[in-house]
Parts: C-alpha cells; structure tokens; sequence
C-alpha cells in the first residue's frame, strides 16, 4: 500500500486582497518617534559625511523618544508616542564623550523618565563581535530592556564589508526579524561613500552595497545648506509624508536641553539651501582617479541608476563612467 505524501509547505503567506487589507486594518498605528523621520516598529537607515552630527542628532531622537518631547514643534518632527524604552547600542563613543556633550541632559530631565535611555557599550575585556554575532548581543538586550527604540551606531560592527549583496541582504533581513520580535523601532546610523564637501549629498551617497536601498524601507540623511546650517531630507520613504523637496533646516551648536544639538530653525526648499549636484569640470573632482570607487560605480549602475546620475554624482562626464565600466572584469 502507497504512502500518501504531503504536499510540501509553501514559503509563502498566502492571502487575497481583501484579506490583505483586513490583516493591515488590524496591525497597530505605526506612529512618529521622530516625526516622519522615525516611526514605530520600523526599520530605518540613516546617514551623512563624517563630522557632520549624526551622534548629535541620534542621541536627540533617542532623548525625544525617551522623554516623550519632540525634537521640534512642528509636523516634520512631532513625536505623538508616550515615554518609551531605549536602547542606544553606542560602538563609536566613550561615556566621557558623552558627559562632555550631553551633560546638561542630566541636569533638565526628570530622572524617571531618564531611565528609559540605556546605553550599551562593549567591554573592554570582552571578545570582539561582529556581524551576526553582534546582531544576536542587540537582540538579546532589546529584549532584556523591553526596547522600543533601537538605535546602532554604527552600521560598520554589523557590516563591516558593506559592499557583498548576499551578506547585506542577511544582516538587514535579520535586523527586521529582530523589529518583528521586539516590536522596536530600528534606527541604523551609516556613511556616505567618498565625496567632495563642496557638493551635495544624494539619496544614494550611502556607503555600501545597493542592497542597502532594497531593503531599508525608510532611509534618510543630513547635509549642510550653503550658509553652513543643516538639514534632513528623505532618501526613500513608504509614506505619504516626504520631505525631499521640502526639509527642516536646523543650526547645530549649543542645546538648551541636550548640551549639544541641532536646534530647528523652519522648512525650506530644498533648492534655497541645498549645495550644487557637482563643481564645475575645472575643480579637482574632474580629475578623480575614478579607478577607486570601480566597485561602487559598478553596484550603482548594477541597481539601476543612470549612468550620466552616476557620472553627475562624481563629477564627471559620462564617458568616463562609461569607460571605466566597460573595462571593470
């Protein structure tokens, strides 16, 4: 007598639309931690230039989501969540960095609220993780404190070869499984890839692998305007809310809450603030060594970006991308 044999599981959740609507209808409302900059119980990537500030402004969107304040009263940065627990898995700075910038915290917050904000710091004595490994160590924290608000900076402990698609894919389909665990939102602080300070940042000057923008569903980033202020602007968004056109402007120096921060200023256009795309072909960009950033290019064009948008986002003529394409191995 024949086995009957079971069909195999499917890897699929599988569902109409109407179903698919009904399950939404029932998830909870996604609401803004840091305005429509950082939401609930989603996985964001965030990033800038070197020195530009973006510890200042993580430890202010951890602070705000500690403390239940908004980093500014207005739509853009408005966080409508009560007081909620925060993990800041900190692999950049000492506590005496800390203390020298963010000092004053202690001094104007109720200290009840205050023990919302945890910071996680390797060990001095300890093996270093990475990848995988470290990406466990979060897990098990943000569970451990209740996190609703996980904050890593930075991106290079969990990738420290950004550029292979497979091991990026991993790391943030991991990153998400830990969001859908915990329920927390995810905030990863990244870099940008090499570039001349005198030109704009793009929503594609992230350093890494064009992996990176598939699956990060939220990305945005800092830059400085043409007078030397700062401001936010969207790289990619789920949400009817964008700021790409226009952006919160903000100055950064001294906070009167946060020791160091960035203060809002208004919503600009983007075009009124923002520094040109590229220099003109006689400045020293022209003559990069385009040889540097082949794997780069190459990832860029290999996601689908143009290559006269590449050529515009070095500072060169198409041709030369061209070039330098068709002799990549």
């Amino acid at each position: 007598m024949s086995q009957s044999i079971s069909p195999p599981e499917s890897y699929f959740q599988t569902r109409s639309f109407a179903q698919v609507i009904e399950d939404g209808s029932n998830e909870p409302l996604r609401r803004k931690i840091g305005g429509a900059f950082l939401y609930e119980n989603t996985t964001h990537y965030f990033f800038s230039r070197t020195n530009y500030g973006k510890s200042f402004l993580a430890f202010q969107l951890g602070f705000a989501a500690a403390t239940g304040t908004s980093i500014a009263r207005c739509q853009a940065l408005l966080n409508e969540c009560e007081p909620m627990k925060v993990v800041v898995v900190d692999l950049e700075m000492d506590s005496k960095t800390i203390f020298d910038r963010h000092k004053l915290a202690i001094q104007n917050t109720d200290p009840e609220l205050l023990k919302n904000l945890v910071f996680l710091h390797e060990k001095l004595d300890q093996k270093i993780v990475i990848g995988f490994e470290m990406l466990d160590k979060i897990e098990q924290a943000a569970i451990g404190n209740k996190a609703k608000l996980i904050i890593i900076d930075n991106i290079s402990k969990l990738l420290p070869d950004s550029l292979k698609p497979d091991l990026v894919t991993m790391v943030i389909s991991s990153l998400n499984r830990i969001r859908e665990k915990t329920g927390a939102a995810i905030l990863v602080i990244g870099h940008t890839t090499k570039g001349d300070v005198r030109t704009a940042i793009s929503p594609t000057s992230y350093y890494g692998s064009a992996m990176l923008q598939n699956f990060f569903t939220e990305m945005f980033f800092l830059d400085v305007t043409k007078d030397g202020r700062y401001f936010l602007c969207h790289a990619k968004t789920k949400r009817e809310e964008c700021y790409s056109q226009t952006v919160p402007v903000f100055t950064r120096g001294a906070h009167p809450t946060c020791g160091i921060g960035f203060t809002f200023e208004q919503l600009q256009s983007i075009t009124d603030v923002q520094l040109p795309l590229t220099i003109s072909p006689s400045a020293s960009t022209a003559k990069r060594n385009l040889s540097k950033y082949r794997v780069e290019i190459a990832l860029l064009e290999k996601a689908g970006i143009r290559q006269a948008r590449i050529a515009e986002m070095f500072g060169v003529n198409r041709s030369s991308i061209s070039r330098l394409l068709e002799e990549s191995p």
